[in-house]
């Protein structure tokens, strides 16, 4: 009836905005998209037309155009609260923080009762200042509206990393609320897994796998998919689910880079200009951080005749102030802390730098580097080391393999090219051990008999290797199990372990705990206590596993069925003792239990693993890195050529 109205009357703006609000409500926004532009053409100042047309360009991440939007109703109504947390809103997703902030604060002195507004400024405030800054304004939000499910799930998430406890009551009151709640379910995944409590981790996952499968993923933000997708390293996660979540993410990343403009295109390579390829790593992990400390060596020993070496520290706030910090500034030839730049900031940053290839090392540990990359702010994009896989993403071009985590045939699981190092995709630092270590009983270990050593992570530990340890400690008398704590868990996470060893039968003080220590030189002296280093099945240890190698403990592994569990096998091969990879888990379990009752057979395998410490590729820094320059050079090349990346196994070196 409105468009017949509009046919005979197309003067009549009211004919034009009825028509428009019509098509909106039957979700076919494409078609009220140009009968609400007549309505402004018509009627500039039609307030309630400007309105409906920014809220449906801001659904089709048209940002830009809602912020012109936005900003003409916020100097018309300058009083309307609604029309303010909206244009703060869209000021949020376009980067723009700082002014997003302003606006809301506007818009809650006019209405401080509204509760979206104080969930709104919590979500700016946490992406300017961090999780605790957030947290009143979403526990006012709560306070205000106790059924706001939103706002207690980013409670939750705000304090997932300093109050574990308080993070999982505020997802089980989400899901009280909302069962089907996406980012409440992987908050409590995440909570269930680290605290080894296998059972509701086993039920969590099944809720959350059904949520994926009927596309629940879709309605929430990226992050969530992300945070799916790293934990899927941890759990048996079908690879069909893992696309489903890298496929969000990528739709995600499409929409942000169109709401805030995409950069210019890059300048063509120019091949035969003769100067030193520039490189640039882009982590928040430049400091005491796992990944910090295997690549202490790594960039100081790129070759400066060659490369100019730049790092892109995304970690908010800065330094983390430790001497590993110290030591990542000094080996580059420029440090930039971008922490606190919006992404498309960092992105031109990049840009403007004139970096050849950048490459990725967080992925989606911290979900720092997704929004940057997205922008393509350089010509050849890498993900490399962050977690053991590959990113799903288009704007990724290469990841860094070897033939044991991706053995040939295997490439078309990943959207990137895969690039396989000769020897091993993970490099290694030679750090430093003290001498003088106090004996075993300093570190509640026993005088005699076997020590197993798992200082994995406990999310990744799950049901069938835990129970696996203890029928081999069962096997083997007086043996003990040595764990490592983790962040402020310890206490539930070792009475969730030791409960679960008494149901199997086994004296829960049979398992030791030790509490983390700062000085990495006598951490890596304590760890020589161990007779054996058991690896974890879903996702392998991987500077757990260094540290213990380094330290002169064996590493006992089973050969996994994709990266996450083939990183042992792939340490393990470069260090020349491969034996120590077993086909199953049956044989691990057998292996483990003859080096437990034959003294004899693990001083062989130290003496073994002793002499090749120095003497194969797995730490050999300068050998790891010139083979990552000859993968740089390669790609590179290919790119100057203006061929598309492909998958390629890198030769060893001549």
């Amino acid at each position: 009836m409105f468009r017949q109205v509009v046919a005979a009357r197309p003067d009549l703006h009211q004919a034009h905005f009825n028509l428009g609000r019509a098509l909106i409500r039957l979700n076919r926004d494409d078609e009220a998209c140009p009968a609400l532009q007549r309505v402004l053409a018509l009627q500039p100042e039609h307030f309630k037309a400007m309105r409906e047309l920014a809220l449906l360009y801001r659904r089709r991440g048209d940002l830009i155009e809602a912020l012109g939007l936005w900003e003409r109703l916020a100097q018309a109504e300058p009083d309307n609260a609604q029309s303010l947390n909206q244009f703060g809103v869209a000021l949020y997703e376009a980067g723009s923080h700082a002014e997003a902030e302003s606006v809301t604060r506007r818009a809650l002195s006019i209405k401080p009762e509204l509760a979206p507004l104080h969930y709104n400024l919590g979500n700016i405030v946490r992406a300017l200042r961090g999780d605790d800054a957030a947290i009143p304004h979403y526990a006012r939000a709560v306070e205000l509206d106790p059924s706001y499910t939103r706002a207690l799930a980013s409670l939750g998430a705000a304090y997932m990393r300093t109050s574990p406890d308080r993070a999982e009551e505020y997802f089980r009151q989400t899901l009280a609320l909302a069962p089907d709640s996406y980012g409440a379910l992987v908050g409590l995944l995440s909570i269930e897994l680290r605290n080894c409590d296998f059972e509701a981790t086993e039920a969590t996952l099944a809720r959350v796998l059904d949520a994926v499968d009927r596309g629940t993923h879709r309605q929430t933000n990226w992050l969530n998919a992300a945070n799916l997708a790293y934990r899927s390293l941890f759990l048996p996660i079908p690879d069909s689910t893992l696309r489903a979540l890298h496929d969000r993410v990528a739709e995600q990343m499409e929409r942000h880079v169109r709401a805030r403009g995409a950069l210019p295109p890059a300048q063509t390579a120019d091949a035969t200009t003769r100067r030193r390829l520039r490189i640039g790593y882009l982590s928040p992990n430049f400091g005491d951080h796992p990944v910090g400390h295997v690549t202490l060596s790594l960039f100081p020993t790129h070759d400066r005749e060659r490369f100019e070496v730049h790092a892109f520290s995304t970690r908010t706030g800065g330094s983390d102030g430790s001497e590993y910090a110290r030591m990542h500034r000094d080996a580059f030839d420029v440090f930039h802390e971008v922490g606190d730049r919006n992404a498309r900031e960092t992105a031109e940053l990049i840009r403007a730098t004139g970096i050849d290839i950048l490459i990725d090392l967080d992925g989606y540990m911290d979900t720092t580097s997704p929004p940057i990359l997205s922008f393509r702010p350089a010509p050849v994009q890498v993900f490399w080391l962050g977690h053991a896989g590959g990113l799903g993403l288009p704007c990724v071009d290469y990841l860094i393999a070897d033939a044991r985590v991706i053995p040939p045939g295997e490439e078309n699981r990943y959207r990137e090219a895969v690039v396989r190092l000769p020897d091993s995709y993970h490099c290694a630092d030679r750090h430093p051990v003290v001498s003088d270590c106090p004996p075993r009983p300093a570190w509640n270990l026993p005088d005699e008999g076997v020590v197993y050593c798992v200082f994995n992570n406990p999310e990744k530990i799950d049901r069938r290797v835990f129970e696996c340890w203890l029928r081999i400690l069962g096997a083997v008398d007086g043996s003990q199990l040595w764990l490592s704590s983790f962040r402020q868990n310890r206490e539930r996470l070792l009475g969730a372990l030791q409960r679960h060893a008494e149901r199997q039968g086994l004296d829960p003080r049979r398992l030791i705990m030790s509490e983390r220590v700062a000085d990495k030189s006598m951490h890596l002296a304590r760890l020589g206590h161990a007779d054996l280093m058991l690896d974890t099945l879903t996702l392998n240890a991987s500077t757990t596993a260094l540290d213990g190698l380094w330290a002169g403990v064996p590493l006992l592994a089973v050969r996994g069925d994709r990266f996450s569990n083939r990183i042992s096998t792939s340490m393990l091969h470069a260090l020349g003792l491969e034996d120590l990879v077993c086909p199953d888990l049956a044989e691990y379990e057998r292996r483990a239990i003859q080096l437990g009752h034959d003294a004899a057979a693990r001083t062989e395998l130290r003496r073994r693993l002793r002499d090749n410490l120095t003497t194969t590729p797995l730490f050999d820094i300068e050998r790891f890195t010139r083979n990552l320059e000859r993968a740089y050079e390669t790609m590179w090349s290919r790119h100057c050529r203006g061929e598309a990346p492909i998958s390629l196994d890198l030769p060893p070196a001549g």
